[in-house]
């Protein structure tokens, strides 16, 4: 079920597209990444695939050190 959340609330949770941009791979590469465990799985929200932006920084914090 996808989440609905406000233009500002939306502004936490990064697309598809940002996410490549910031990860300069794939999209089969994040999706298996993803499905290993490997890298912050997404949610459904206002009907599209979307990551928490502090998830994403954390995993790029945990992988940094």
């Amino acid at each position: 079920m996808s989440k609905i959340l406000s233009a500002e609330a939306l502004k936490e949770y990064a697309d598809f597209d940002e996410v490549l941009r910031r990860y300069p791979v794939g999209r089969s590469t994040i999706i298996r990444a993803v499905n290993a465990g490997g890298f912050p799985a997404p949610s459904l929200v206002n009907g599209k695939t979307r990551w928490r932006k502090a998830d994403l920084d954390a995993h790029d914090t945990r992988n940094s050190q």
